[in-house]
């Protein structure tokens, strides 16, 4: 199972720099490539556990490694830079729940753990229950089927 400190590994090993600033009081994280290399941006001061951290990592490595990137301009049309925006974030997230909740893993643990709820599996994947929901159904649009024990 991927962990958090393989994932900053990951992003060592791939060049990615990891920066902890402030940012607004909603967003957590960014990722940017300047002339100066690549770089994830981190707010920890609004990231308030370690499998919020793991998720938001996962997902920027993600960026990187799809090339799911948009450009924040003031003077584009509204509508399409919107559609770009969320068409890369989705590209990003699918590609992390492979990392960090693989299906195959996901229902070998679930085979196992008969009576497991969703938050017994994210807290297992040590990922946010969003995160494992948000995953589950991405999941189900590509026709997995995964059973949740009666204490979901």
């Amino acid at each position: 199972m991927v962990t958090l400190e393989s994932l900053y590994d990951i992003a060592d090993s791939e060049g990615v720099d990891i920066l902890h600033c402030t940012f607004s009081k909603t967003k957590k994280a960014a990722c940017m490539c300047t002339g100066s290399g690549k770089h994830i941006l981190l707010d920890r001061a609004h990231i308030e556990t370690t499998s919020e951290e793991k998720v938001i990592l996962a997902e920027e490595i993600s960026h990187y490694e799809t090339n799911a990137f948009y450009t924040v301009r003031s003077n584009v049309n509204e509508r399409a830079a919107r559609c770009n925006r969320l068409r890369q974030e989705a590209k990003a997230q699918q590609h992390s729940y492979a990392r960090i909740v693989p299906p195959n893993e996901l229902a070998a643990f679930l085979q196992k753990n008969k009576t497991a709820s969703v938050y017994d599996t994210a807290e297992h994947f040590e990922i946010t229950y969003e995160c494992l929901e948000r995953a589950i159904n991405y999941y189900q649009t590509k026709g997995y089927a995964f059973m949740f024990g009666a204490g979901e």
